[in-house]
């Protein structure tokens, strides 16, 4: 930063000795250093600006401004904040040694400090921690140190050696010897391959270093003292050497004397300004001798008046690097002899470095500071002529350079400069001007610039309409056409000629709806104007046939066929990309043209309509095809469609009909042909279309339009679509049935909606009388909408959901959606699962404690999908799942998993049907239901069973759904719980809640011949045995009358019952002489009811054969792992536990002991081993039912309710022949 020439000849006296000064980065202070104090000095006024305590020997102000340094003589070095002047304490305290320098890197972040004492020491210093980070020894008296110009390197400099060392690692690089005295000094960079030395009072050397350790030495002789100071300017084209009291300036290179200034006595410091035009120099007494150094050297910087020096030309090259060339002239603004010479230096270095623009400028300063001498002066005038000529011959070449390159702003410098230098405006640069004011959008100078060419030749090529163009081209871009022309005012170009060139962009940019829209625009705000010829033969051809004028235009005739074809291949290209609305516009459009067979437009509008649903549209635009060609064949197909699609089902058929009849009057044999065939194929797409929806929903929504469609608008719906025509039309020789199947089949399937069922959801009256999507806004409604979507972008057409897809008003139609339900989860393409209350971003465990996880009726509607995706309530895809089939994600099968506590396989191996009963219903137990009836209706699909649902029955259906299970499998496990009974039968529960655990203490454990209990292998009748298995053989399975359960078992008459209390609780006590003492837990008071009876109704055990419908041909299946297989389920669970106990051994011994309903006299040849094992069976621990004979008939039973399981075990010494007696076969209601 340069200072102002006011500076000059200032002297600043500071009060105290001075042994250094130091510039500041900015130029514009000073730092002067004593014995006592440090001052930071304001060169403007010359006013102390801050004082530093303590003293300095040397000075450094780090290059970014923000550091001052100083070495003293017996404290070591302090630094200081050059912006708040607070001082700073060096890592290590820095001793206390004499410092003789300091220098800071220009990177600003390394300072080094020297002292000659105490091992000759320099220390280098990291800025951001003020801690050392190299030290370089040395074995000679260290007189300084000073980084290299690009910091990667020190010098050092002592009475024997100059040494230079790599900044960054502290390596040894060069070690040149030298001889010198105590009183030297130095280094100084000149740059960075030279160093200046100052050795004792009559040598400078200058040390060249060469690659990659050698040195040469130049040196000279000089007249200075021993207390001489010496400096190096910036530049480091010159340097200061002190003499008493006078400082000469010397050129680095020559060495030439310079100039020599005058100072105080005696001196102790020399300083030259950042930018090298001011010297300081501070001496003993306390004064500080600010000289500007131009004036010192003026008569050294020219050859003559008009000539530079070189060094003046380095100077200046110098300045320049630093300051702009305007404070470079302002700092020479008092030396008129230099102003010309100095203007040449910088032109000539602008011009060398093409920086034209600035060349110019400086130029058209010069001229205007110095018109007289540059007229008057022959050497600067041709100077002046040269350079001119030198400028118009390489501006307009940089001008285009940047245009290409798109520098823009570049460009017009360039063009403006040599515009600048030319009197006669030549036109070519004016027309580029222009086109670089376009490009940037300086659209009022560029047409400055065109109103100038144009002024220079009325014939030019260049004019308004050229920059119209231009400008219009941009503007569309970034706007509506019609802003476009309203803002073409200011151009002076006939309006035709606007609205010409406005279509022709517009058409360029496939714009063709816009430029249609433009070319009407002009007809009707140009027909008031018909009276020119010119307008006459632009409208000619547009205006209507009642306008039309005797002149055509045949460009505009052919602008109108183009854009015709475009605009009907655009509409093509929409509908394909399946934007209806677009096509609708596009083919509108062009039929707005007039197009002279305008009725293959209007049968693609109709497509168009057809595709939106606007049936009516359609209808109309068939119609129109089918008057304009009566024998339009794809106009009958198109009003056949559209009529299909607002339900004219009737006139719809009659429009194929007419179609078919105008095929078979065709004279073409081939149409004829074609048609026969239509009518056979039309009859076998129908009947896939039928045998299709047979198994479909009777309601769905269609996921296009959110329309309710029955079975008649679902076969319908397939017939609107141009696939049933392809299908019928593509028919030749032969008809495809595969493909019929294929088609039919993929556009009928369907999604499914899985959710918790709320309050006001759309039910079925509702939806049947407005479409989905036209719902008012609401929670559910927005549900069932956003559902619709998902399938829809799932590429779906239909979609069902049980909220209005069922007519709950009909009792048939519940009827079937209750047992058919499963089956349609199961045979949907996709189940859409909805969680409400999981916010976005879900996560792992969301699904486990979901409301949706805890309804039954998802239960079903979960395992029978085959394909399902999650979706949380603000239908994001629930954790970011990013597989088609969350069913199959690790992360859902982990959660559903840790839900059920059962694996991934035992869940999926789940099927519908009567197989492992109990362990279903375990699972559906943990579930919630809103009607007591849904615990029975919501199973009706998992086990297969269809009853009549009667909503009202509450816990009655629970019954009769149980009784229905246990009626078709005969697995008597169903009635292994304890709670309260159900209406229907007291065999039966309230609710399932009561099955959430497995009844593993009711049923018996399994045996094998090690449980066997020796001492029965010789001590039972055999006889009595196997007739008691016999007896049991001849039991039926539990059968169902109304209400009444025949029960087989075997009976046990309990006694008089007592009463007693365990642990504060009521127990009843019986016992009876085959099981001993039994203890009962129930609310009931037994000690009121007479003739119990304990049962055990666990004849299958017993038996050891399983229900018929559990047993598998496990000859066929015997490589087949069985869903439930101890291996298949986590070993944390109870369910191999418990079928192991109930069966024992494994699955597949179970199911071969299955069969076994044989006596077992004829049974196998060790007919005594089987007996022991059946006896073993016998003696087993089983939960009994508790039975009481019914208040109306004492052959009548009902189970009472137990609150525990009445665990008994019948006795080793009962009498088998009398234990045969209480097999019988009981009635409970």
């Amino acid at each position: 930063m340069s200072m102002s020439a006011s500076v000059v000849e200032r002297e600043i006296k500071s009060g105290g000795s001075i042994y250094v000064v130091q510039f500041m980065p900015d130029g514009k202070h000073l730092v002067s250093g004593g014995p006592e104090e440090i001052h930071v000095w304001r060169l403007e006024d010359g006013q102390q600006v801050a004082t530093l305590a303590g003293d300095a020997r040397c000075l450094a102000v780090s290059n970014d401004g923000r550091w001052i340094a100083a070495g003293t003589r017996r404290s070591g070095a302090h630094v200081w904040s050059a912006e708040t002047y607070e001082q700073l304490r060096l890592g290590d305290d820095a001793n206390n040694d004499l410092i003789n320098t300091v220098d800071f890197s220009p990177d600003s972040t390394q300072l080094v400090t020297t002292t000659s004492e105490r091992g000759h020491t320099a220390t280098i210093w990291d800025v951001a921690t003020w801690n050392t980070t190299r030290t370089l020894k040395h074995s000679n008296h260290l007189l300084g140190a000073a980084y290299s110009p690009q910091g990667d390197k020190v010098a050092t400099f002592t009475t024997e050696k100059l040494q230079i060392w790599d900044s960054k690692n502290g390596d040894l690089l060069i070690d040149v010897p030298v001889s010198c005295s105590w009183y030297s000094r130095g280094p100084a960079w000149v740059n960075n391959l030279h160093l200046l030395l100052f050795i004792d009072t009559s040598r400078m050397v200058l040390v060249k270093l060469g690659v990659p350790t050698g040195f040469t030495f130049f040196q000279w002789a000089v007249s200075c003292g021993l207390e001489s100071e010496v400096a190096l300017s910036q530049h480091g084209m010159f340097f200061a050497y002190s003499a008493d009291d006078t400082v000469t300036i010397c050129d680095t290179s020559t060495p030439t004397v310079l100039g020599v200034i005058k100072a105080c006595k005696p001196i102790t410091s020399i300083s030259f300004s950042p930018d090298d035009q001011f010297v300081a120099i501070s001496g003993m007494k306390g004064t500080i001798a600010v000289k500007h150094l131009p004036a010192v050297l003026e008569t050294t910087l020219l050859v003559d008046s008009s000539t530079p020096t070189p060094l003046l030309r380095e100077w200046v090259k110098s300045m320049l690097t630093r300051s702009s060339w305007q404070d470079t002239l302002a700092a020479l603004i008092n030396f008129v002899g230099l102003r010309f010479v100095l203007y040449r230096v910088i032109c000539d270095h602008f011009e060398i470095h093409s920086n034209m623009a600035d060349a110019v400028k400086c130029f058209h300063q010069m001229n205007d500071e110095l018109v007289a001498q540059m007229s008057t002066h022959h050497e600067r005038t041709r100077w002046g002529v040269d350079f001119r000529q030198r400028c118009l011959e390489k501006l307009p070449s940089l001008g285009d350079t940047a245009m290409s390159a798109l520098r823009l702003d570049e460009a017009i410098i360039h063009y403006s400069a040599a515009l600048s230098l030319s009197p006669a405006l030549p036109q070519g640069i004016l027309v580029k001007r222009s086109q670089a004011y376009m490009a940037k959008g300086l659209w009022e100078d560029a047409l400055d610039d065109t109103n100038q060419v144009i002024k220079l030749d009325p014939q030019s090529p260049w004019n308004h309409e050229s920059v119209l163009s231009e400008w219009v081209k941009v503007n569309l871009t970034v706007g509506p056409w019609k802003n476009t022309l309203a803002a073409t005012s200011n151009f002076k170009v006939p309006r035709l000629t606007v609205y010409k060139i406005l279509c022709e962009h517009l058409e360029a940019s496939d714009r063709i709806t816009d430029a249609t829209e433009c070319l009407h625009e002009m007809i009707s705000e140009l027909e008031q104007e018909i009276e020119s010829n010119e307008a006459k033969q632009i409208l000619s051809d547009f205006l209507s046939p009642r306008h039309r004028l005797r002149l055509s235009d045949r460009a505009v005739l052919d602008f109108k066929s183009r854009s015709c074809k475009e605009l009907e291949d655009h509409g093509d290209a929409a509908m394909t990309a399946k934007r209806y609305e677009k096509a609708v516009s596009l083919y509108s459009v062009a039929l707005g043209l007039d197009p002279p067979s305008p009725q293959n437009l209007f049968v693609k509008r109709s497509k168009a309509h057809v595709a939106k649903g606007m049936w009516e549209d359609a209808i109309n635009d068939a119609n129109e095809a089918i008057t304009l060609d009566p024998i339009s064949l794809a106009g009958y197909e198109q009003k056949y469609l559209a009529l299909c699609g607002t339900g004219r089902y009737q006139d719809a058929l009659y429009a194929f009909e007419t179609l078919l009849a105008k095929m078979s009057e065709s004279l073409d044999a081939d149409v004829r042909e074609r048609c026969l065939q239509y009518k056979s194929a039309r009859k076998v797409v129908r009947r896939a279309v039928q045998d299709t929806i047979r198994e479909l929903p009777r309601v769905l929504i269609n996921a296009d339009t959110g329309s309710l469609c029955d079975k008649t608008q679902q076969a319908a719906a397939f017939e609107s679509l141009p696939i049933f025509t392809e299908l019928i039309s593509s028919t030749t020789a032969y008809i495809d049935q595969n493909r019929i199947v294929q088609e039919v089949t993929k556009y009928y399937r369907y999604a499914m909606l899985s959710h918790r069922w709320e309050d006001f959801e759309p039910l079925y009256e509702k939806v049947v009388h407005v479409t989905v999507y036209d719902l008012e806004v609401f929670p559910t409604h927005h549900k069932l909408q956003m559902f619709c979507k998902s399938a829809r972008d799932a590429g779906f057409h239909w979609a069902w959901s049980d909220t209005c897809c069922i007519n709950k008003a009909d009792h048939f139609v519940l009827q079937e959606a209750l047992v058919s339900m499963f089956n349609w989860y199961r045979d949907s393409s996709l189940t859409v699962v909805f969680l409400r209350g999981v916010s976005s971003p879900s996560k792992h465990g969301d699904l486990v404690r979901s409301i949706w996880n805890s309804r039954i009726w998802t239960f079903q509607e979960y395992h029978a999908s085959k394909v399902v995706r999650f979706y949380n309530e603000d239908w994001t895809v629930y954790r970011n799942l990013d597989v088609p089939n969350h069913k199959e994600s690790p992360a859902v099968i982990s959660e559903m998993e840790e839900a059920t506590g059962i694996s991934a396989d035992a869940l999926l191996a789940l099927q519908p049907g009567l197989a492992n009963i109990r362990e279903k219903l375990c699972l559906a137990s943990r579930r919630e239901t809103t009607m007591p009836e849904d615990a029975a209706y919501a199973l009706f699909g998992i086990f297969s069973v269809s009853l009549p649902v009667i909503y009202g029955e509450r816990d009655h259906a629970i019954g009769r759904f149980l009784a229905q299970l246990l009626a078709n499998s005969g697995d008597t496990s169903i009635l292994a719980w304890t709670g309260r009974t159900g209406s229907f039968n007291s065999c039966f529960p309230a609710g399932i809640t009561v099955f959430s655990e497995l009844p593993t203490t009711h049923i018996p454990l399994a045996t094998n011949d090690a449980e066997v209990n020796p001492g029965l292998r010789t001590s039972p009748n055999m006889s009595q045995l196997i007739k008691l298995h016999d007896e049991l053989l001849k039991l039926s399975a539990p059968l169902f009358s109304g209400k009444r359960m025949r029960l087989p078992c075997i009976a046990f008459r309990l006694g008089r019952v007592s009463t007693t209390v365990v642990a504060s609780e009521r127990v009843f006590c019986a016992t009876t002489p085959f099981l001993g003492h039994v203890e009962i837990h129930t609310t009931e008071q037994l000690s009121r009811l007479d003739s119990l009876i304990l049962v055990h109704p666990w004849i299958d055990f017993l038996l050891d054969r399983r229900p018929m419908e559990d047993v598998e041909d496990t000859d066929a299946d015997a490589d087949k792992p069985t869903p439930l297989a101890s291996d298949a389920i986590r070993v944390d669970t109870v369910w191999p536990v418990f079928l192991q106990r109930l069966f024992g051994g494994s699955l597949s011994t179970v199911a071969r002991h299955a069969a076994r309903s044989v006596s077992l006299a004829s049974a196998t040849p060790d007919v005594h081993a089987d007996a022991l094992q059946f006896l073993a069976r016998l003696r087993q621990p089983f939960g009994g039912l508790l039975l009481a004979p019914t208040r109306r008939n004492m052959n009548e039973y009902r189970r009472v309710a137990a609150e525990g399981v009445i665990r008994v075990q019948i006795r080793t010494d009962a009498p088998l022949d009398e234990l045969v007696a209480n097999v019988c076969t009981l009635d409970v209601l």
